[in-house]
């Protein structure tokens, strides 16, 4: 892949593929998109409330674009944890075909309260690679999956069990495969019950195409100039034939948070694979015994002084290909 270029136009950051704004940036508040953010996002998901009611949330952004209403998200969710004490983790899936460049970013936020959020997550910032990317950011407090990918395929492959969309794509005349009743099908099979999204649209192709994909579609006032903005819940699951549902192991464990419940699991081999397991597992909140035939770990072929890093990658493959780069650029990480 290659990151994508910002267009500057009177001051306004567009973007030359789809000649469309990122975000406005007036002169008043009721114009800007922090603005645009409280009001279609925040408010529109109902987040500060239901972030009070719950454990880890996890949200998907369809459009990352310049990363502002991810950032500001992440704002709105550290300073939720400072107030109420609690430990649990922000998901954020951030969808996007065309990403920018860290330093575009950079550029673009010029919001002075998110600058040390805009480092951190700039500093971990993946490579321009087709591919999904984890980073860990403030002590675990907020994990970003990057799928830098088309968004068809970012949905197709797992059920990411969201709990609020941020519908963020360009306007729909412009980019219209991201506003199908298709898309918004495969939304609803990666979707916890009573999963929300919200959207600046109010265009009736958007409402009918959430509507057959299972949402209640409700019209709020829009922000700013917009006269209507649309908002949904899910009440009916559709489930279309997503890659793991023929291959079982592809289907994600459900971690039970609740006091007592048996999050617990065994692994054989105490080397390198056994123990990255063993770490990516505890992260997650599971309890986690090794057993290894030699009572130590690293006493077989994980014991070589040197490793060599590399993606091992083969033709005609598509998935091992995916899994080797991913796991590629996260060791380099």
């Amino acid at each position: 892949m290659q990151y994508t270029e910002i267009q500057w136009r009177k001051g306004q950051p567009y973007s030359e593929r789809f000649d469309d704004i990122y975000y406005s940036d007036g002169p008043d508040v009721a114009e800007t998109g922090e603005g645009e953010f409280r009001h279609v996002f925040l408010a529109g998901n109902r987040l500060p409330q239901r972030w009070s009611q719950g454990g880890d949330f996890v949200i998907a952004e369809l459009g990352f674009g310049s990363g502002l209403n991810c950032m500001l998200t992440i704002r709105e969710w550290l300073q939720h944890l400072e107030s109420s004490g609690e430990e649990k983790t922000l998901h954020y899936i951030a969808i996007e075909k065309y990403p920018l460049s860290p330093q575009a970013i950079t550029e673009l936020l010029r919001i002075p309260s998110l600058q040390a959020i805009c480092r951190e997550l700039t500093d971990a910032y993946p490579p321009a690679v087709e591919a999904a990317h984890r980073r860990s950011l403030f002590g675990g407090r907020v994990i970003m999956h990057y799928r830098f990918m088309d968004v068809a395929t970012a949905l197709d492959t797992e059920g990411l069990n969201v709990d609020s969309w941020y519908l963020d794509g360009f306007a729909p005349g412009k980019n219209p495969d991201m506003w199908s009743q298709a898309l918004f099908v495969k939304m609803a099979a990666n979707s916890r019950d009573g999963a929300t999204c919200s959207t600046y649209s109010a265009a009736g192709l958007v409402r009918r195409n959430l509507e057959a994909a299972g949402f209640r579609v409700s019209k709020q006032p829009g922000y700013g100039r917009k006269r209507e903005m649309i908002t949904a819940e899910l009440t009916e699951r559709h489930t279309p034939e997503l890659y793991y549902r023929d291959r079982p192991w592809y289907a994600l464990p459900v971690l039970d948070k609740a006091a007592g419940a048996d999050n617990r699991v065994c692994i054989l081999g105490g080397g390198i694979a056994g123990l990255s397991a063993a770490y990516a597992l505890v992260q997650r909140g599971w309890q986690v015994e090794i057993i290894d035939r030699q009572g130590a770990l690293c006493h077989e072929t994980s014991s070589n002084p040197s490793v060599i890093v590399y993606p091992r990658l083969s033709a005609g493959n598509a998935r091992d290909n995916e899994f080797y780069i991913s796991a590629y650029c996260h060791a380099l990480y």
